[in-house]
């Protein structure tokens, strides 16, 4: 069962996305049909974007890397990326429509990051494919927690301290973090295998997967209740908490972005939407195709000179 789970890691990474009673973030795919003339742009291949309504987002800020993950930390959006090293990066508002990516932090690491958790003033960069590690940064520096022997492990911020979920041959298995080491809370059964965990007002959520189909079940004083189930959205996707209640985001290689908003708690779903980009936000003529913008003010400006020689 375990190793069915990684074949499904082989096929398809999560999507990058985080979500509170605030709003909702996710890293876009931009459309690769889509030519881009602006040299400011071009292999700006992504985007932070943000749900501004139940069926519309804006891009904040586009980027060159896909980012593995992202969280809210005190009001402002960290991503970590992977590519010869961890790089932490925090994005944080300076206008209405300007943003400053600000680089935080930079580790050596063999092994590429699976979650990027916030708790109080720490950020915790985790590692989950083989052993779990985590890595904390305070704003200062690195330091390293005990490892934990599990495979494929996702981990949360829950009361105060770091929930870690990791595949188990009946769905499940929980560690919590305290005094220094993890501690086996609970073996949760699930149908389908093991996707991810989230939190939503203090109710641990997980997330597994069977036949196309994604289930949640939240978990009230570790007794397991089920919440809704979902077809699985084409593309990368995850299950984030959301001002509606849980949301299910799916994001195609072609840019295409749809979400699931399933009520919380009663677990009901008016069903699958195509979130569209807010038009205030698409870039205009003159950004897109500055050159092509510069050559007509020129030929006009020949045009009116030459009439009024004539």
């Amino acid at each position: 069962m375990i190793g069915a789970f990684a074949l499904c890691l082989c096929v398809i990474e999560p999507l990058a996305s985080t979500g509170d009673n605030h709003g909702v973030w996710f890293v876009g795919d931009q459309d690769p049909a889509i030519v881009e003339f602006d040299s400011t742009t071009k292999g700006f291949d992504y985007s932070l974007c943000f749900r501004v309504a139940n069926n519309e987002y804006i891009n904040i800020n586009r980027l060159s890397h896909r980012p593995v993950d992202i969280v809210m930390h005190h009001g402002v959006i960290w991503f970590i990326d992977y590519t010869s090293s961890v790089a932490l990066y925090s994005l944080e508002r300076q206008g209405e429509k300007s943003h400053n990516v600000s680089l935080q932090g930079i580790m050596e690491s063999e092994s590429a990051p699976t979650d990027l958790v916030s708790m109080q003033d720490t950020v915790y960069v985790c590692f989950g494919n083989q052993t779990l590690q985590v890595h904390t940064f305070d704003g200062d520096g690195w330091d390293q927690l005990p490892s934990l022997d599990v495979s494929y492990a996702r981990v949360a911020s829950f009361n105060g301290t770091l929930l870690a979920a990791a595949p188990h041959e009946l769905g499940a298995a929980l560690w919590e973090y305290e005094n220094g080491e993890w501690n086996k809370s609970a073996v949760v059964t699930l149908q389908g295998i093991f996707a991810s965990i989230e939190v939503k007002d203090d109710w641990p959520l997980l997330v597994s997967v069977e036949n196309h189909q994604g289930n949640i079940v939240g978990l009230q004083h570790m007794v397991p209740v089920h919440i809704a189930s979902f077809p699985i959205p084409k593309g990368r996707w995850s299950t984030i908490p959301s001002p509606e209640g849980i949301c299910v985001l799916g994001v195609e290689r072609n840019g295409t972005v749809t979400s699931i908003d399933i009520g919380w708690p009663s677990g009901s779903s008016a069903g699958s939407i195509e979130l569209q980009l807010g038009e205030g936000y698409t870039p205009s003529f003159i950004t897109r195709y500055p050159i092509i913008f510069a050559a007509v003010l020129f030929l006009i400006f020949l045009f009116v000179r030459s009439r009024s020689q004539k």
